[in-house]
């Protein structure tokens, strides 16, 4: 059984050694892996996005934030001061927004389309 630190995105190759060396080699940082939801409702939300994997994704599976559009990546603590400005300070980990689900498959075989509700695709 692989040990889950790799991207459960069929074709993507984050968490592989090869690509680790070769983002290092290049100054790339990697992206972060995100651990599927624990919420039956998110996690099957996620699974759904998924086309051609052999197998069912767990909860130990992650998907890189490759998958994820950048407005679902929380990447600073923000915190509202009294005098109304926002102070924000990056974090060292960037995490997910609740209710993020990842829409970007640039190697998919077939083109997704994504629907803005759960309602199949007519």
């Amino acid at each position: 059984e692989m040990v889950a630190s790799v991207c459960f995105v069929p074709h993507c190759k984050t968490g592989y050694n090869s690509e680790i060396t070769k983002n290092k080699k290049e100054g790339i940082p990697n992206p972060p892996l995100y651990q599927f939801p624990r919420d039956p409702e998110m996690f099957s939300k996620w699974a759904r996005q998924i086309k051609g994997r052999d197998r069912k994704p767990t909860v130990t599976d992650r998907i890189c934030a490759r998958h994820f559009q950048s407005e679902c990546i929380s990447r600073y603590f923000e915190t509202k001061l009294s005098n109304g400005t926002v102070d924000r300070i990056e974090r060292l980990r960037p995490c997910l927004k609740r209710g993020a689900i990842p829409t970007i498959f640039p190697n998919s075989p077939n083109r997704l389309i994504f629907c803005k509700s759960d309602a199949p695709c007519s």
